[in-house]
């Protein structure tokens, strides 16, 4: 009877240190838009809410995800709106800025998707080019439901007078991409080389906009290596995903470089969380009727 009590008494503390471990994971993530302001040493620039990828109830039965675009009619009106505030805020405080390179601290925190969202939001006003910078583990072809390119960004970065030749536009928009299929282990020598900044120098003379997708900077330093040739950066930090204090120091790495840190955007953030974000409804025209209507325009010019 002894020996079960001791064991009793053994494994009641061992769960009562790990209640107390979990409450300070928590207790230093980031889970709304204040806690962004009270934590995080940058500006905030708002939250986007969770969008759920099973589209349909068939396409929950197959378990076929989809790919989380405002050019989908599917995707909610509220995370349209809140991509076009956070669209707006990026072109106000880029200023004469014209490169905006977009990371986040760990994976699957959707800077992609941001990323892909962000180009396609500013793309309705201005001609913009999304080139994708992971090249580890590119992703931007999938997720944008477009065909592997032929010429994608290491051939440009092996030789940039390729890169017009690499350019996809997106649909019957004004979003211009440069893609890649495979995964290049040494990223960081292509993006630090000076064909690099050829590649940026074309791009600012061609586009309004030059958005790059960047990896996760707790696995390559591939962003930091970036400031250098962009004029601003984003930094995408998922709900309730990384501690406060690691997103602060890669906050402090990137102010570290040429590029302006706009601040932060807060994603994937769902109602059961407090948030700041106001409570969208729905349009009387649905989701995303706007980019509908520019597209028929385009088409009927």
């Amino acid at each position: 009877a002894g020996g079960a009590m001791k064991k009793m008494s053994i494994l009641a503390g061992l769960a009562t240190c790990a209640l107390f471990a979990g409450i300070s994971f928590l207790r230093d993530m980031v889970r709304s838009g204040q806690e962004v302001r009270k934590k995080l040493d940058c500006n905030y620039l708002g939250e986007i809410p969770h969008e759920e990828k099973y589209k349909t109830l068939l396409s929950r039965i197959r378990r076929r995800k989809t790919g989380i675009l405002v050019a989908n009619p599917l995707t909610s009106f509220r995370f349209v709106e809140t991509m076009r505030k956070l669209a707006h805020r990026v072109e106000q405080h880029m200023g004469d800025g014209k490169v905006l390179m977009v990371t986040s601290l760990k994976e699957n925190e959707g800077k992609s998707t941001i990323t892909a969202n962000l180009a396609l939001t500013m793309a309705r006003k201005s001609k913009v080019l999304m080139v994708e910078c992971d090249l580890r583990k590119p992703s931007c072809a999938t997720l944008m439901e477009v065909a592997a390119p032929l010429v994608g960004t290491q051939a440009v970065l092996a030789n940039p007078e390729r890169a017009p030749e690499a350019v996809v536009r997106y649909k019957k928009t004004q979003l211009h991409l440069i893609l890649e299929k495979r995964g290049y282990s040494n990223s960081g020598d292509l993006l630090s080389s000076k064909n690099m900044a050829k590649l940026i120098q074309w791009a600012r003379e061609e586009f309004d906009y030059v958005i790059l997708d960047l990896p996760p900077m707790n696995v390559v330093s591939d962003a930091e290596i970036v400031t250098n040739v962009a004029d601003a950066a984003l930094m995408v930090v998922r709900q309730n995903v990384a501690k406060a204090a690691a997103i602060n120091r890669a906050i402090g790495d990137l102010e570290n470089g040429r590029a302006k840190l706009l601040g932060c955007v807060l994603n994937d953030v769902r109602t059961s969380f407090l948030s700041t974000g106001r409570d969208y409804r729905y349009g009387r025209y649905g989701g995303y009727s706007q980019y509908r209507n520019y597209e028929d325009r385009d088409s009927q010019a």
